[in-house]
């Protein structure tokens, strides 16, 4: 009777460890870029203070993307549990002199807590020179030609975009939970050469119509809209 006491006391220690609230971790992300000879490496990872049996879940997201052509390099995550860091990495040859970015998107879950908790790291990379490439105008005009050739792609779907707000890809994280945006983008199926999608709200905020262009010229237009519980849902 003892022995089952103790058993009993030590497993609802255990519980009542793995219960402690999230409050007590935190979690960042990072994210990299390095050169090595020919290639560029992106690199990110999801780290927790928490110790590896804290940790129900731990995910890194990672969207790779070159801003002056507005296309996509990667998009992939990695996921685990029961570890305090998870990594996501990818390389490229080819480099061309364009403008490099490594968005990073990293959730933990801790045991005992239903609550995802997110953190974002960016990082860019100019091969062009700071000169020119990230003045204002410069920034301004690469936004508007990539805003005009998703507002030509929705309104070939027969959209008008002026009845809607524009987001140009990470941007859209503005409007929405972080956690929410990735798995929107994840549901793009983004591969190498797409473009960058951009995010069109409704004026009534409950629909986000999603449009990018496939590498080899294909339009593509996918609707969410979000439900009474306010969670975001594709539906077409």
């Amino acid at each position: 009777m003892k022995k089952k006491i103790i058993t009993l006391v030590l497993t609802l220690g255990l519980m009542l460890a793995l219960a402690v609230s999230a409050s007590a971790y935190s979690q960042y992300a990072t994210a990299t870029i390095t050169r090595d000879g020919v290639h560029l490496i992106f690199a990110g990872t999801m780290n927790t203070n928490a110790s590896g049996p804290y940790v129900s879940h731990i995910q890194a997201n990672q969207h790779v993307y070159n801003f002056a052509t507005g296309k996509t390099i990667f998009d992939r995550s990695n996921s685990g549990s029961k570890v305090s860091s998870i990594r996501v990495a990818c390389s490229t040859g080819n480099i061309m002199n364009y403008w490099y970015c490594n968005d990073v998107h990293g959730l933990v879950q801790y045991a005992g807590d239903s609550t995802y908790y997110h953190d974002d790291a960016y990082k860019e990379l100019n091969l062009m020179g700071r000169s020119g490439l990230y003045s204002d105008t410069s920034y301004n005009l690469l936004y508007n030609t990539h805003k005009a050739n998703r507002d030509s792609i929705l309104t070939s779907f027969g959209y008008n975009p002026q009845d809607y707000t524009f987001y140009l890809n990470a941007d859209a994280k503005s409007i929405m939970n972080s956690d929410v945006y990735v798995n929107m983008r994840h549901q793009l199926n983004l591969e190498e050469g797409d473009s960058i999608p951009g995010y069109y709200l409704n004026k009534d905020k409950d629909r986000i119509i999603a449009v990018n262009q496939t590498n080899d010229g294909e339009n593509h237009m996918y609707v969410f809209e979000i439900s009474e519980d306010g969670n975001w849902a594709k539906v077409g």
